[in-house]
């Protein structure tokens, strides 16, 4: 099997866990004082994408030297 194709099945189920695990709508989350400061709410979730494509793709890069070894 494909090492980017493994590598992709192991992202999609940590987000889709993720999704699965954490309640949209905890209360504890919506009693807590946001920082003034923080105006990117909404790109959070794009910036969390971003960050497990990247883990993917090193993953991939490392899974790959690895196998020229």
């Amino acid at each position: 099997m494909k090492s980017w194709l493994i590598i992709s099945f192991v992202a999609f189920g940590m987000a889709f866990g993720s999704l699965i695990l954490t309640p949209n709508k905890a209360k504890w989350l919506l009693q807590l004082s946001r920082p003034k400061w923080l105006i990117f709410k909404p790109a959070i979730p794009i910036i969390w994408t971003i960050i497990i494509s990247f883990c993917a793709a090193s993953a991939n890069i490392v899974w790959q030297k690895i196998q020229g070894c």
